[in-house]
C-alpha cells in the first residue's frame, strides 16, 4: 500500500479513536519500515533505481493549501457558540505532524531518502499536516451521515 494512501487511512482512525488504535498504528509502521528493509534486501541483486521527488518547487502550493485548512478551521473555533463546535485543533494538528513524521523518518533510517534533517522537518510540517484539516472535514462529514 501506498504511503499516502496509508497516511489518509491512519488519520481517519485517529480522528475515530478506535479503541484499537495502538494496534493499527503498530500495524502501519511495522508495514512501512518491513517493505523498506525487504526493498532494501530482496532489491540488492538488481541494478540501483533512483528516484526523485521534486515537492520543494511546489511547497509554496502546499503552504497555500496548509493556511487555508487551519484558517477555516480556526474561524470555525472562533465563530462556535458551543464546545461540541469546536474542532479539537490540537488534536488535527498532532496527528497531521505525526503521520507524516513517522513514515519520514522510516524512509530516512532505512536510507531510502537521504536529503536530511531539514526534508524531515519540512515534510513533516507540511506534506501530509496540510491535509489533515481537511481530512478532520471528511470523517466528521462522513460520521454524521453514518450515525443518521
Amino acid at each position: 500500500m501506498s504511503y499516502g494512501f496509508t497516511n489518509m487511512a491512519w488519520m481517519w482512525l485517529w480522528f475515530a479513536e478506535p479503541k484499537n488504535r495502538l494496534e493499527f498504528s503498530l500495524l502501519i509502521i511495522v508495514w512501512w519500515f518491513s517493505a523498506a528493509v525487504i526493498s532494501n534486501g530482496a532489491g540488492a541483486a538488481f541494478p540501483i533505481i533512483t528516484i526523485q521527488r521534486g515537492t520543494g518547487g511546489y511547497h509554496w502550493i502546499m503552504a497555500v493549501f496548509l493556511f487555508v485548512g487551519y484558517a477555516w478551521l480556526l474561524m470555525k473555533n472562533l465563530s462556535a457558540t458551543r464546545d461540541d463546535e469546536r474542532v479539537p485543533l490540537w488534536s488535527v494538528i498532532s496527528i497531521g505532524l505525526l503521520v507524516q513524521f513517522a513514515w519520514e523518518f522510516i524512509l530516512f533510517i532505512t536510507g531510502i531518502r537521504n536529503a536530511g534533517l531539514r526534508t524531515l522537518v519540512v515534510n513533516s510540517l507540511m506534506e501530509t499536516n496540510l491535509g489533515a484539516p481537511y481530512m478532520y472535514l471528511i470523517y466528521t462529514t462522513v460520521s454524521k451521515r453514518m450515525r443518521k
